[in-house]
């Protein structure tokens, strides 16, 4: 901005202080508080100590701004005074014209922030038979090199320490062993394809999930969220931004399955079988709470309180309601510090396996010998029968431990009783059939009368 000369200004014989105090006693004839007035004071003193002839131009303002050394939100309120200061010297008249316009004098403002990338970068190398084929282009996502402004490369490790790496972090944030597992052989099987280092497009990671047969669709959706936790991991951790894949866009299609469970009759004849004490509350908890089989194994005496059941399962501590009946069992078979099932054979507690080759054998007794069988089976049941008696979806989800309430909605498909009589009820088909009907009968009916009134 160029600099109005100074003789163009008219400054009615005072110097900075004295239009400073003009200034404050403007502000208490307008009604601004004492605090106010003091911050404005708290401020501007400095200003007119620095400046004791008024600055008639915009760069002395920013020179005088950028040398006191406060952050950009303090010299955006020290401005914001400075900037009241002038516009008080322009309506009065003190100055005139004003020598600089309050809407030009330069705000301070932040640095732009760097923009962080977006999508997948182009011109990404291809894997090829687990080695890199070089894009006529080189990109910086699979270059031998990181890039300078990333101090972690990929190219420097193997996939399988690095795998290696996130296992450890995610059982140190609590992860349970079960899911562990699960982590441990999808990055396995990801490892031996890639050993090297760790792909950076999702070309290879979509290579990876086709190598699965089609029926597989539970695994190849289950290895996806595996990855994209692994890639979003080191995306974080390690502060590798090209990590970050849209890994929506591959993924897998998964087939909707309906969940296997015990029909009304199948419940009754499980229930009306000869079975020792033991096995019987094991049935007894499954279709009474629909516990995980995880959760059934830590069990324990001190895990009943007030008609509550307590268990520790994948998504943390909750309670359980449960009836009084089944409350009275569980205080009389449990012991104090002793587990609650014990095997038989070996007197050991029972595992996970054991308790469902107990369920896996008393459903063969009943006739139920397919895949899928064990301690969800009989959740799953739960759920059905919960909604099927008249239970909503909110109070299930909180009973099963679910996350989402949408988990919980499947439990609503299975519910085929009442599917069946509102679809029996709303069918347009019978609606229709049901109206022909009245409609012929009423015609009889008129046809009969007529007849009736011609022979009188």
């Amino acid at each position: 901005m160029e600099t109005l000369a100074a003789e163009k200004v008219v400054i009615k014989g005072l110097n900075t202080g004295e239009l400073l105090t003009k200034f404050f006693e403007d502000c208490r004839a307008r009604g601004l508080t004492p605090n106010t007035v003091r911050g404005y004071n708290d401020y501007l003193r400095h200003f007119a100590a620095e400046n004791p002839t008024i600055p008639t131009s915009p760069e002395i303002i920013k020179k005088w701004l950028s040398a006191r050394g406060e952050s950009f939100s303090k010299r955006g309120d020290i401005f914001s005074r400075v900037q009241a200061f002038y516009k008080f010297l322009d309506r009065s008249g003190l100055l005139s014209p004003s020598p600089i316009p309050a809407a030009k004098m330069g705000r301070p403002r932040l640095p732009p922030k760097p923009k962080k990338p977006r999508g997948r970068p182009k011109n990404v190398d291809k894997v090829v038979g687990g080695g890199y084929e070089r894009s006529q282009s080189p990109s910086p996502v699979l270059s031998p090199s990181a890039p300078a402004q990333y101090s972690w490369n990929p190219a420097n490790y193997h996939t399988w320490d690095v795998a290696c790496e996130f296992l450890g972090s995610f059982r140190s944030r609590g992860g349970s062993e079960q899911s562990h597992a699960k982590y441990k052989k999808c990055l396995s099987l990801f490892a031996e394809k890639y050993p090297n280092t760790i792909p950076m497009n999702l070309e290879a990671i979509e290579a990876f999930l086709s190598e699965f047969p089609p029926h597989a669709d539970e695994h190849k959706h289950l290895y996806h969220a595996i990855l994209r936790s692994f890639y979003f991991w080191i995306a974080k951790r390690k502060k590798y931004p090209p990590a970050q894949l849209e890994f929506r866009e591959i993924t897998p299609s998964r087939t909707k399955k309906v969940r296997k469970s015990l029909s009304n009759e199948q419940v009754v004849q499980l229930l009306q079988l000869d079975m020792s004490p033991r096995d019987r509350l094991i049935i007894e908890i499954l279709l009474g709470t629909g516990v995980r089989v995880g959760e059934l194994v830590d069990i324990t005496s001190g895990s009943v309180q007030d008609g509550t059941l307590i268990v520790k399962g994948k998504t943390g501590e909750r309670s359980i309601q449960i009836s009084r009946d089944l409350e009275l069992k569980l205080k009389a078979a449990a012991a104090p510090g002793q587990p609650l099932f014990v095997s038989t054979k070996r007197g050991t507690p029972l595992t996970r396996i054991g308790l469902y080759e107990v369920v896996r054998d008393l459903l063969a007794r009943i006739g139920i010998t397919d895949a899928k069988l064990g301690c969800h089976r009989l959740r799953h049941t739960y759920g059905r029968l919960y909604i099927e008696n008249g239970g909503d979806l909110e109070s299930l989800r909180q009973q099963l431990g679910h996350i989402q309430l949408t988990t919980t909605a499947i439990y609503s498909e299975l519910a085929a009783v009442q599917v069946r009589k509102r679809a029996l009820a709303a069918d347009p088909l019978a609606h229709a059939q049901k109206q022909l009907s009245l409609d012929e009968a009423l015609g009889v009916k008129d046809g009969e009368a007529e007849a009736a009134q011609g022979d009188q």
